[in-house]
């Protein structure tokens, strides 16, 4: 049998990719997205080890969520990005 592979490069500009617009929404799965970054239609995936969710607190502090072998969810402080 044989197989065939077609490759297609799509270029973007590296300033595009880096820095939407101000007050732009970003979408994965959806064209219309709601927040300023809206994954639909599936999960976001962090899979670095030592990596997760970075939430800034009402005090303006922040703290990165991760999750142990076990499934329990811990925090940490860390300097707001």
């Amino acid at each position: 049998m044989k197989t065939t592979v077609k490759t297609f490069l799509l270029t973007l500009t590296l300033a595009a990719c880096l820095a939407p617009a101000a007050g732009a929404n970003i979408g994965v799965g959806t064209s219309l997205p709601g927040a300023r970054l809206q994954v639909a239609g599936g999960d976001a995936y962090v899979s670095t080890v030592g990596n997760g969710l970075i939430l800034r607190s009402p005090n303006g502090n922040c703290f990165r969520m991760t999750v142990s072998n076990a499934g329990t969810l811990g925090s940490a402080a860390v300097a707001c990005p």
